[in-house]
């Protein structure tokens, strides 16, 4: 999620290396199909159609891709983190912040 953030979905593409990703993703997928147990298994069905469609990733966004730049990014536990801010702020503080931000995110007119 933090590279997506700094360095969008073209910046992610260019980290996985898409053909690499390809490849992968058809070995995944004829192992889960193998280990299918149930027919009623939506959730592994949308994931192997969407793993199954990695071969149609538009052409414009992996050029884009090979050109693009990886911005720096902090990988951190976040809920570590998150814990350990409240422990130092409090509860009330946190839970303040938390939902500033959520308002921000997705209410932005409301700030």
């Amino acid at each position: 999620a933090s590279l997506v953030e700094t360095s969008g979905i073209a910046g992610l593409l260019k980290a996985l290396n898409p053909e690499i990703v390809k490849e992968l993703a058809g070995i995944v997928v004829d192992s889960a199909k193998s280990m299918r147990l149930l027919d009623t298994q939506k959730e592994l069905d949308i994931a192997l159609d969407m793993l199954s469609n990695l071969n149609n990733i538009d052409k414009d966004l992996l050029e884009k891709a090979k050109n693009t730049e990886i911005k720096p990014t902090t990988f951190a536990p976040y809920q570590m983190l998150a814990n350990e801010f409240k422990m130092i702020v409090g509860d009330t503080v946190f839970y303040g912040i938390v939902n500033r931000g959520i308002l921000k995110l997705f209410w932005p007119w409301e700030m």
